[in-house]
């Protein structure tokens, strides 16, 4: 059976810090997802939807996307700085 968990970190002035969602897979379907990882319990999961970190003051630092299979679709190949200001 599968089972999302949507984590979410937050600073302690309350805003949000770190967001993903990961979906637990069975060990006999392992070959139909990509970047397929184990955490310490031995459970199978990947990551699914945005996955970003953002500054205290909620500027998002950097993001990236992924499919519902775990597929990487897309990178943003920008960094921000807590200012909003890209980094080169």
């Amino acid at each position: 059976m599968e089972n999302i968990k949507k984590v979410r970190e937050y600073y302690e002035n309350g805003t949000l810090s770190y967001t993903c969602n990961i979906k637990f897979i069975q060990k006999n379907k392992v070959h139909l997802f990509e970047n397929v990882a184990k955490d310490l319990q031995g459970k199978h999961w990947i990551r699914f939807g945005l996955h970003a970190k953002y500054y205290d003051n909620g500027q998002m630092a950097w993001c990236l996307s992924y499919l519902n299979n775990g597929k990487l679709i897309k990178k943003n190949r920008l960094q921000y700085r807590k200012d909003g200001t890209i980094k080169i």
